[in-house]
């Protein structure tokens, strides 16, 4: 069985893990809406 697929989800869910509260401090900052901003980071995750 390939793991690659399993590997490389784990690799994006630690890399979104890690990076979560700058991404929402960075778009926080430019949308002036804290709660909008996690929202979006959530849509996008989601999507992704």
């Amino acid at each position: 069985m390939d793991k690659r697929p399993e590997t490389a989800r784990a690799a994006a869910e630690a890399a979104a893990r890690q990076s979560y509260g700058k991404l929402v401090a960075y778009l926080a900052a430019r949308m002036r809406d804290v709660a909008g901003a996690e929202d979006a980071l959530a849509d996008a995750f989601a999507a992704a």
